[in-house]
């Protein structure tokens, strides 16, 4: 009669995990919290945004102090003005007025000219000492009327103010834009534009197609950062597990001690050499 007792796997057998549905509460809980995050990203994107054009204002007051180079404008730093000047609000043209004057120069940023100076002949009204004169006050207050009040980052990408020179100043101006070194100028410009939407056009292809890979999405809150292709996954067997087995008989090694068999004497043959002794 076989006694043997068949062996069971000591390993755990693997448990098949059910799928938790979410509760209503718990998904009411999930939708508060996207919307919260939205919101928090919102706000976060409209900070950024006033920061960075906070400093971009500020670069653009520290170039127009430094204009022009010369006793007179050239057309370039009237272009350069020009658009510099776009992003302004009236508090910002009032700023570069203020460093102008303190730098000793006129508030008009085309003038290179020192601003008057109160004395005893002279009395000033208010505000009159950040000009050389008259006529750069009025050319100055004349590109101030035309600045919006909007701040720049609430402005649309494609609002741009078109702000203009005092007739006495444009007049120069027209006659560059109409000399062969100046479209020669807009063409260049308008070559590096190009080149440069050209840039970004292959770059955001090159994102969709590497998120695309990754079946993401790409508009996404950082679509700049790409992960690395370098995740290697582990192979998995397909043959099951199966439980030690035994070279002898199952009963052949019970009394075995850590491995190690000894060697006992049969207790029988003991008591039949005691007998025949007597």
């Amino acid at each position: 009669m076989n006694t043997r007792i068949p062996a069971s796997s000591i390993l755990k057998q693997p448990s098949i995990a059910k799928a938790s549905v979410p509760s209503n509460e718990q998904e009411t809980q999930a939708q508060k919290d996207k919307r919260n995050l939205d919101i928090a990203l919102r706000h976060a994107h409209k900070i950024q945004n006033q920061k960075d054009a906070e400093a971009k204002i500020l670069d653009h007051i520290t170039t127009l102090i430094d204009i022009p180079s010369s006793a007179e404008f050239t057309p370039q730093e009237a272009l350069k003005f020009l658009t510099l000047v776009v992003l302004f609000q009236p508090s910002d043209f009032d700023s570069l007025i203020e460093e102008r004057h303190v730098d000793g120069k006129c508030g008009y940023a085309l003038c290179s000219k020192a601003p008057r100076r109160e004395s005893l002949m002279l009395k000033l009204t208010p505000g009159a000492s950040n000009w050389c004169s008259e006529a750069c006050a009025r050319k100055g207050l004349y590109v101030k009327a035309q600045l919006s009040s909007v701040p720049a980052w609430e402005r649309s990408a494609n609002y741009k103010p078109e702000v203009q020179l005092h007739q006495d100043d444009q007049k120069v101006l027209e006659e560059f834009l109409r000399s062969p070194e100046a479209t020669a100028v807009r063409r260049a410009n308008r070559a590096v534009r190009v080149d440069a939407w050209r840039k970004e056009v292959e770059s955001q292809s090159q994102l969709e197609k590497l998120a695309a890979e990754r079946g993401e999405n790409v508009h996404s809150f950082r679509p700049g950062q790409i992960l690395a292709d370098g995740i290697i996954e582990k192979t998995v067997s397909s043959t099951r597990a199966r439980p030690p087995g035994f070279d002898g008989e199952l009963d052949a090694a019970f009394d075995a001690i850590e491995g190690y068999q000894p060697r006992r004497k049969d207790i029988k043959s003991d008591e039949g050499d005691s007998g025949d002794d007597e």
